[in-house]
Parts: C-alpha cells; sequence; structure tokens
C-alpha cells in the first residue's frame, strides 16, 4: 500500500519545523507562512498543517491579540514523542512493558502519549498515534484485521509490536521466544521422568501461543510422546476476558469430567498457572507429590509466591524493554522499512513445584 505523497511530505515538513524550532531561543518570533514555504518548498496548506501539529505539541503558541507565532517560552525538551497503543483492560503485563520502556525513554527525554483501544477490528492506528513520531503497539489475541496489516505497510513512523508477533506482518517486534521457553521447561519435565505432560495455554491464536505449543510438542515428540492433541488444553480465552477467570472455570470443568492421565503440566503464562493452582488446591490434588507444575511467567514473583512456589520459565524485562528502544532509535536514524524481529532468550527458575515422577498420574 503506497503512502500518500501528501502525508510524507508534511511529515518531513513537519521534522524540519521541528528542528528549526529547536534552534530558536525562547520567545522568538517564526518566520512568515509565505517564507517557510520558500524555505522547505512547500504549499501553504502543508506549512499550515505542520504548524497546527507544532502547537498541539506544545512547541508553538500564538501571543494573544497577534497573528504570528513564536516558540513558547516554557516547554519540556523532548527528543522524540512516542505513542504507545494499548488495550483498554487492566493488565499487569502490560503495565510491566510500558513501565520498562518508559522508564528507559525517559533517560533519553522521550516524551509518550497512551493511547487506548478495546479491539484491534476498531483500532485506527494512524489515528490512535497521531503526532507522534513513533509508535509502540501492544496487541491483542485477536485474529489480525486486514485493515491493521494494511496500516503496518503503510505506515510511515517507527514501529514495534511488542509481545506477538505474526509471519507475515510488515513491522518490526519485539518477542519472547516462546518456543524455547516451552521447549526448555518441557525438557526439564521429562529429565524428572514425566511424559504425559498436559499444555494449558489461555488460548491457540496468537504468535506467542503457537510458538509455545511448538516448543512443547518438540520435545514430546522427541520423548516418544504420540497423544499429543488430547494433552493440549486450549482455554480459548476471549479477548478482553480476565485470563485467570475463564482459565479457572474452564480448567475446573476439564478435570470433572473424564480426561486423559497427566504427571505434569505445564501452564503457558501465570494467568493460566494462577487457575490451575487454584484448581488443584480445591481437588485436593498435592503439588509436587501428586503432579508437577511448570509455568512461564513474564514477572517471575508471581510464581515465587505460590504454594509451593512454583518452578518457571522467565526472562529479563529490561532486556525486552531495551530491545524496543532500540529498534525505534534504528529507524529513526536509518529511516529503513526493513521489519526485524527481535527474540528475547528465556531460563528457568527451579522451585518447588517440580519433583520426579512418582509412577502415578492424575
Amino acid at each position: 500500500m503506497a503512502i500518500p505523497l501528501s502525508s510524507t511530505k508534511h511529515f518531513k515538513v513537519t521534522q524540519q519545523l521541528r528542528q528549526k524550532v529547536g534552534l530558536l531561543d525562547p520567545g522568538e518570533v517564526l518566520p512568515t507562512c509565505r517564507t517557510l514555504m520558500r524555505e522547505f518548498d512547500a504549499s501553504q496548506s502543508t506549512i499550515d498543517r505542520a504548524l497546527s501539529t507544532l502547537r498541539r505539541e506544545g512547541l508553538v503558541s500564538r501571543r494573544d491579540g497577534s497573528k504570528r507565532l513564536i516558540v513558547r517560552e516554557v516547554m519540556e525538551n523532548v527528543a522524540l514523542r512516542v505513542g504507545i497503543v494499548r488495550p483498554d483492560w487492566p493488565s499487569g503485563v502490560y503495565d510491566q512493558i510500558c513501565r520498562g520502556i518508559t522508564q528507559i525513554g525517559h533517560q533519553k527525554e522521550w516524551l509518550f502519549a497512551y493511547s487506548f483501544y478495546r479491539t484491534m477490528a476498531g483500532l485506527d492506528l494512524a489515528h490512535a498515534l497521531g503526532d507522534c513520531q513513533a509508535g509502540v503497539l501492544l496487541t491483542t489475541s485477536e485474529d489480525m484485521p486486514e485493515h491493521m496489516t494494511k496500516a503496518f505497510a503503510a505506515s510511515r513512523l517507527p514501529l514495534v509490536m511488542v509481545q506477538d508477533h505474526r509471519p507475515g506482518l510488515d513491522v518490526n517486534s519485539v518477542c519472547i521466544d516462546d518456543r524455547h521457553m516451552a521447549s526448555t521447561g518441557v525438557n526439564h519435565l521429562i529429565e524428572q521422568g514425566h511424559r504425559e505432560i498436559l499444555l494449558v495455554a489461555p488460548c491457540v491464536r496468537t504468535g506467542p501461543m503457537r510458538d509455545c505449543i511448538d516448543g512443547w510438542r518438540q520435545e514430546l515428540q522427541l520423548a516418544g510422546q504420540n497423544n499429543l492433541e488430547q494433552l493440549l488444553v486450549d482455554c480459548d480465552t476471549p479477548s478482553g476476558k480476565d485470563t485467570r477467570q475463564h482459565c479457572y472455570e474452564f480448567f475446573k470443568d476439564y478435570m470433572r469430567q473424564e480426561h486423559p492421565p497427566f504427571s505434569a503440566v505445564y501452564c503457558a503464562n501465570s494467568q493460566v498457572m494462577f487457575s490451575v493452582m487454584r484448581v488443584f488446591h480445591e481437588l485436593g490434588i498435592n503439588i509436587p507429590q501428586q503432579v508437577s507444575v511448570l509455568t512461564a511467567d513474564s514477572r517471575d514473583e508471581d510464581a515465587a509466591y505460590q504454594v509451593p512456589p512454583v518452578t518457571a520459565m522467565t526472562y529479563d524485562p529490561t532486556a525486552q524493554a531495551q530491545a524496543v528502544i532500540r529498534l525505534i532509535e534504528q529507524q529513526v536514524k536509518e529511516h529503513s522499512r526493513t521489519a526485524r524481529e527481535v527474540w528475547i532468550q528465556g531460563f528457568i527458575h527451579h522451585r518447588q513445584s517440580v519433583a520426579a515422577f512418582s509412577g502415578n498420574t492424575v
């Protein structure tokens, strides 16, 4: 999808005007519109749009009774304006990602503006980013709408998608290597003698969950386990619904019905782990004597404060935030449209929820 020439020109002129304003003294009058038209070889409408953008950003203003714009005498020193677009429901994982990115960005004098959406089907990415110079997108578990795919291809801004990857999308992304996380975690359970290892996932629609399933399947197949489809529990959590509550209800129903025997559970994320631990507690199933539990945990402390503390595959959230910042800086510097994927590796944190296979299954 081609980028309209008018949008490209407006973006370029706005960038040039920001630089020009940065060289002027506070309170100094800006050149006339006609002078700026000649200087930037732009139409009056393009100059007017660029000046309007700078006014909304607080870089320039107009004194009462005057038609001329001046450099604002009070303004923040902002090197880059970055829009963070995220779902509008509470999420500890989303909060952690945003906090890490903003903490590093503030050290670089970046200013962050938040925009929220309910569904990706209703998300207008260009409108959400507004006049920002770069963007960070946190996705939901929904299927990627066609208009979003086109928006990625058409975006003129440095843009990074976090916590997800979708094959075929023309967008930079920073992803946790969920395939490696699951592979390492399941291999640890196999080393303890387990073969019937249940995988409980909040859903199977997203890139990370598909990677998690691939890692789990790979290790079990190498161990000679073929009963894989019966050992996969897809809770099919609707986007926007409380994952813990939904997975708790789903898994409790699962345990009450006839199900394949298993001796260990790999939880695809910490929300699933909360649900599985509660169900086992309510059913009187002892961990790890009767069943071992291992989880992927984005914050690590979630698993540490369970009873018993849960062995977890985790990662360094600072490394994730740093990767997002680096991708934005590279795009700003290079003006490259080549999409890059950055994968964050995980590591295992041994605790008390995994024991050697006792010979019994649940």
